[in-house]
Order: structure tokens, then C-alpha cells, then sequence
């Protein structure tokens, strides 16, 4: 029998049967699984909450179980744009967990030791959106001010600048939510959408200002191009996932990818979404598998069809994009929303995992992780 999708928990924050689920951030590293999420019941209303995944004795490699780490509470005020990134700092020798979103107008960032100690590192506002990623043993943020500048920073005691130079991204963006953040070598590389081509403009840091990986991604024929973009980057390539077509009912997602050395956007591929999506594609996620030069896309698509489809593509061996079913079925989960992906690399194996929150009749708001091994 070959891998499926089995259920790997429910997602909660002291009680199962009290959670409404609207946004999940999940993040794979080494084993450590985390999760978090924005609770609107009304017990922890407008709260983010961090879980873990914790092992249990009965099955020790895939007998996951939720444990819970803390509850971001104490803040009233709604909040939105929940991301979340986990890392291993070296020098300290401790893992660390971090959680970002917005809240009045300010990036909020809290961060996790090995001991589960929160700490909220200091806001940044005049925020719109942002991201946090882990990274060279510390954390960094790329986000959205609330007149369309664009930023990047880590964190040392402070949120300084890359190599702590002052110059800033001239460029600005036309969308407060369309932003993503990776890492080649020590570089930080931010995508977001640009100001005046409305396409997708890529940036790498280094080694002293900001410099454009070649022109902006064109998304010319699409009224809401570039609502959701997802970047992936290493050493040699990087790849840019973003939407594009004449409307909601004829959106595809389109992956493009450039070297370094040879700084030209040529498009890589393009995935079609299922015919006659209402609503169109309301969230994306791209992930690549370096080892077995593997690429992943996930998404979820709105309206009646409410539904989280994945699809991989092997580079150099694959002549299309195919699938990774639920049975008979090309959707991973349908009555689904608040959808994110990640892939856990563990003993030699690559395994897809996925969040996100049912909206069936009597478990609306619950939250749900699934894994394909």
C-alpha cells in the first residue's frame, strides 16, 4: 500500500470542543512540529495561540499528539496575518519559535526558547502585513509599513537593517498583504508586488544595498494578479509562485524561476486550478524538496468549492504537475479554509503536512493537520 493522507490531530487550545479556527501558520523542522493559530471563540477571542506536536511512547515516529506551549493572551484588539518560524540557534544550542501578526496597526513579535519562555520582542509599527522567518541563528521580519514602504530587518537585542546598512528598498508596493521572505546564503531575498508594474518584484540584499533580480514578474491579464505570493530561494535558484487569469472563475497559478549568476525571470510552469472555481484561489504555498529536486504547490480555492488541492512536479523528470490525491479524490480536504503547508524532512523521507480549519456542519472552527506518508 502506498503513503496517504492520514490525520495527524486537531488543532485546540485547552479544549477541543471550544475553538474557531480562522488563520494557521505551520512550521516543520527537524522533527518539531508547530502550529499557530488565531482562536475567535469566545474564550480566547481574537487570541494567537502556539502548539506543538509532542510524541507519544505508543508510536514514537508518527504517534503525534498536541501539546500546548503557551496562549499569546491579554490583548483584545483583533489581529490578522499569523505567521510563525522555528529554527536552531547554534551558538545557544536551543531551538527557538517564533509568532508574528498584526495587530493595531503594529508587527508583534513573540519568541520561544527551548524551555517554551515567551518573549515579546519589540513592535514594529505602522505595519500593515508581515511575515517572520528564521534564519544565520536569528529571526527576521519582512513587511509592509502603512504607506506601502517595504522592509526587511533581523533581530539582535534590536531590529536592525541587514548588515545594518541604512539603505532601504526604494520601490513600494501596490498590496498590503502581498509579501514573502527567503535566504540564499546570508542574503535576505523579499518578493512583494510592485507599485508600479503591479507584476511581482524580487530583491536580494547584498552586499551593501538592495539590488533586483532582473525586472518585475509580469501579471498583466489578471484584475486581482498577484493577491497571493510564495517564494522559495537557495544557494543557485529561486522560484516565485503567484496568481494570475481574467477572474475569479479562471485563475492559475504560475511559477517562475531565475538563477543568480544569470539574472532572467522565465516561466517555469503554470498550474491550473480546478474549472469553475467561484471565488477563485484564496491562498497559495510553495515548497521545494532540494534533495529530490521536488517541487510542491499547495492551495485552496473559495466559494462552494472550499476545497485544498497539492500537486508536486520533479524537476527533470516529470512533464507535468500531478496530484498528491485523497483516495479517489484530487482534493487533500474540502470544506477547508485557513490552509498552510509545510514539508518535514526526516529520515530520509519527504512528508507533506497540512492545516487548516473545517467549515462542516458541527465542527465549523475546528482545526485539522493531515500528513502524507
Amino acid at each position: 500500500m502506498g503513503p496517504t493522507w492520514k490525520d495527524a490531530g486537531l488543532i485546540y487550545y485547552n479544549d477541543p470542543n471550544n475553538i474557531n479556527i480562522t488563520e494557521t501558520s505551520l512550521v516543520l523542522n527537524n522533527g518539531n512540529s508547530f502550529i499557530a493559530f488565531k482562536d475567535d471563540n469566545m474564550i480566547n477571542n481574537g487570541n494567537v495561540c502556539l502548539v506543538s506536536f509532542k510524541k507519544t511512547s505508543a508510536d514514537p515516529y508518527y504517534g503525534y499528539n498536541f501539546d500546548t506551549i503557551k496562549s499569546l493572551t491579554g490583548m483584545t484588539t483583533v489581529k490578522f496575518g499569523v505567521s510563525s518560524a522555528v529554527g536552531f540557534n547554534t551558538p545557544l544550542n536551543k531551538l527557538m519559535k517564533y509568532v508574528s501578526f498584526i495587530t493595531d496597526s503594529k508587527l508583534q513579535v513573540f519568541e520561544f526558547n527551548d524551555s517554551n519562555v515567551k518573549v515579546e520582542l519589540s513592535s514594529i509599527f505602522s505595519a500593515s502585513s508581515g511575515v517572520v522567518r528564521y534564519y544565520d541563528n536569528m529571526p527576521w521580519v519582512a513587511y509592509i509599513d502603512n504607506t506601502n514602504n517595504v522592509y526587511v530587518r533581523g533581530y539582535s537585542s534590536a531590529w536592525i537593517p541587514p548588515s545594518g546598512q541604512t539603505i532601504e528598498i526604494s520601490e513600494k508596493s501596490n498590496s498590503s498583504n502581498v509579501i514573502d521572505l527567503a535566504f540564499s546564503g546570508t542574503s535576505p531575498i523579499v518578493a512583494f508586488r510592485d507599485e508600479s508594474t503591479n507584476g511581482i518584484l524580487v530583491k536580494k540584499f547584498g552586499p551593501t544595498m538592495w539590488e533586483s533580480i532582473d525586472s518585475p514578474i509580469p501579471f498583466t491579464n489578471a484584475t486581482g494578479a498577484t493577491n497571493k505570493i510564495s517564494l522559495y530561494a537557495d544557494n543557485s535558484k529561486i522560484f516565485v509562485a503567484g496568481i494570475y487569469g481574467t477572474g475569479p472563475s479562471d485563475e492559475s497559478i504560475k511559477i517562475c524561476t531565475s538563477s543568480f549568476t544569470n539574472p532572467n525571470w522565465s516561466s517555469f510552469s503554470v498550474v491550473t486550478a480546478p474549472a469553475n472555481v467561484e471565488k477563485g484561489i484564496t491562498n497559495l504555498i510553495l515548497k521545494y524538496d532540494a534533495t529530490n529536486t521536488t517541487l510542491y504547490i499547495a492551495y485552496s480555492c473559495g466559494g462552494s468549492e472550499n476545497k485544498i488541492y497539492i500537486k508536486k512536479f520533479k524537476i527533470g523528470t516529470d512533464s507535468s504537475w500531478s496530484y498528491i490525491k485523497n483516495g479517489v479524490n484530487n482534493f487533500v480536504a474540502d470544506n477547508a479554509t485557513a490552509m498552510s503547508f509545510d514539508l518535514e524532512f526526516l529520515n530520509g523521507k519527504t512528508i507533506p503536512y497540512i492545516s487548516y480549519r473545517s467549515t462542516k456542519t458541527g465542527e465549523d472552527g475546528w482545526g485539522y493537520v493531515k500528513r502524507f506518508e
